[in-house]
């Protein structure tokens, strides 16, 4: 399994994990999600910043027959998981 990760923009990232599958996919999204929750952002002695995020997943199938629109599954995902209280993982459709 490789993990390719890179900015999107502004402050969306996208994760490639290659050989996989989207139920393992899901759990890496999981991990990652309770780990970024986990520890804030540290600012100086007296103040930390918590932080969450929203995960959406995709997988590229066939049908999937450009990146972009693996982008827009995934970010489906992610605008689903915001609506429904964040901090949560949602499979992109």
């Amino acid at each position: 399994m490789m993990v390719l990760v890179a900015t999107i923009g502004g402050d969306e990232f996208g994760v490639d994990i290659t050989d996989t599958n989207i139920a393992v996919a899901g759990r890496v999204a999981s991990r990652l999600l309770r780990k970024v929750a986990a520890e804030p952002v540290v600012i100086s002695d007296d103040l930390s910043i918590p932080v969450t995020i929203s995960i959406g997943t995709a997988m590229l199938v066939e049908g999937v027959d450009a990146v972009e629109t693996f982008l827009a599954l995934a970010d489906g995902g992610r605008c689903k998981a915001k609506q429904q209280g964040r901090k949560r993982v949602v499979l992109g459709e």
